[in-house]
């Protein structure tokens, strides 16, 4: 069980990574969070259907127990949020975009990672942004810590 916010953070981009690397290794780069991408230079596309940039948000989170230190329950919940982009254009646009999306939606519906429990995923199509088709994938999530 996660016992922060950090745990959790890192089991659900754990559990990402590892369900991506069997559909979308190669095609399909990953904007993760602090780490520096530029679609310019780090999407190709040659080589590369689209690319997708994950996100975790925290929410509010609630006391789920009545018992004394150190045995309370705390119930923590968040949203993670995968934008998915593909170039706009005859041939791909918006269907490949959310073939992507169906994808994300396998990589991390009903899963539970580490002990955060992912709940079931809802695809947005948000449209074209410049030179991107763009279709969001969010998820909300929860886990339990002890405090």
């Amino acid at each position: 069980m996660p016992t922060t916010f950090s745990d959790a953070t890192d089991a659900i981009l754990g559990e990402f990574r590892d369900a991506w690397a069997i559909s979308h290794a190669t095609d399909c780069p990953i904007a993760w969070p602090s780490v520096a991408f530029d679609p310019k230079t780090d999407f190709d596309p040659e080589d590369h259907v689209a690319w997708v940039r994950v996100s975790i948000q925290g929410g509010e989170a609630q006391q789920a127990s009545l018992a004394a230190p150190p045995n309370r329950l705390f119930r923590v919940v968040g949203v993670i949020l995968v934008q998915v982009f593909v170039p706009s254009g005859p041939g791909l646009g918006l269907s490949t975009a959310l073939g992507v999306a169906d994808d994300v939606v396998s990589a991390l519906e009903g899963k539970n990672a580490g002990g955060v429990a992912i709940r079931a995923g809802s695809i947005n199509p948000v449209g074209r942004d410049g030179e991107w088709e763009q279709v969001n994938v969010s998820f909300a999530f929860r886990f339990d810590r002890d405090a």
